[in-house]
Order: structure tokens, then sequence, then C-alpha cells
């Protein structure tokens, strides 16, 4: 057994070995092949998951579900807005272009 002393920056990270439970799906699969060709500035992709299709997956909130599909979008720097709503239907995910910046007018 060794024993040292070492700054908090050097002590190692633990890294996770788990793929997220939305990845995992087949649409997924699909959809990732998409984002990475481009979509057009109309275009939105639209990831819905029937409640049958959570419960298997083991999905209890789409939102927190799509913060790894938030993460992937940001770390590959595509220019898409992720947004997660629950619906009477299931879970929708939906990835689209983000809005370009207007500018508002100044009122009287």
């Amino acid at each position: 057994m060794t024993v040292r002393i070492v700054k908090r920056s050097e002590l190692p990270k633990q890294t996770r070995n788990r793929v997220p439970r939305l990845m995992q799906t087949v649409d997924w699969e699909v959809a990732s092949a998409q984002i990475l060709k481009g979509l057009k500035p109309e275009q939105v992709i639209m990831i819905v998951l029937s409640p049958e299709e959570m419960k298997k997956y083991g999905i209890r909130n789409i939102r927190n579900a799509s913060r790894p599909i938030k993460r992937w979008v940001k770390a590959h720097g595509l220019p898409y807005t992720v947004i997660a709503r629950n619906t009477p239907e299931g879970g929708v995910v939906t990835i689209e272009a983000k809005a370009a910046a207007t500018r508002r007018r100044k009122t009287a």
C-alpha cells in the first residue's frame, strides 16, 4: 500500500460507463444520423416515445432523459435546440434549428 499526498486536480476522475436510456432506443439511432447529415431551417426532428416504450427503457420523465441529447448536441457544436415535453401520448423530444436573433423595435 502506498500513501501519497497529491493535489485535488491530480485525482483520477470517474467516467460514465453507461449509455443514457434515451440513446439506447432505435429512434435515437435514426435521429442522430439525420442530425449529423444536417437539417434545413424549417425541419424539426421529433422523437415520440409511447408510455409502453418509456416503461420498456425505464424512462420516468422525458425531460431528464433528454439532457444527454442536449449535451451531445452541444459537444458536437451543432446549431440546434432540444426541447422535451410530456404529452398524454407519451414523451416527445424535438430537435430544431436555433432561432435567429431578432432586433426589437424601440417604442416611442
